[in-house]
């Protein structure tokens, strides 16, 4: 685990300020794009946390590989025409 959270501005360290030490919760990730580079989630998911990952561009197959706890949903959130 990055002993400084992995997200840029400390959103994934703030989160767990939030909550109990205990707590295992369920995110929704919207612009997830790679899963260890400026991440929010992924010391959520190194705690045990699952949820979803969104990005406009193919992602499926890195977060599939690296996040197992997370449903990395290709072009999920690819605006229709």
């Amino acid at each position: 685990m990055s002993p400084t959270g992995y997200s840029q501005a400390c959103q994934d360290r703030f989160v767990l300020a939030m909550l109990s030490d205990d707590h295992l919760g369920t995110f929704v990730d919207v612009g997830c794009q790679w899963p260890f580079a400026i991440h929010n989630t992924a010391l959520l998911e190194e705690l045990g946390w699952r949820g979803i990952a969104l990005d406009r561009e193919d992602f499926a197959d890195p977060w599939g590989t690296a996040s197992p706890r997370s449903n990395g949903s290709s072009r999920a959130a690819t605006p229709s025409r």
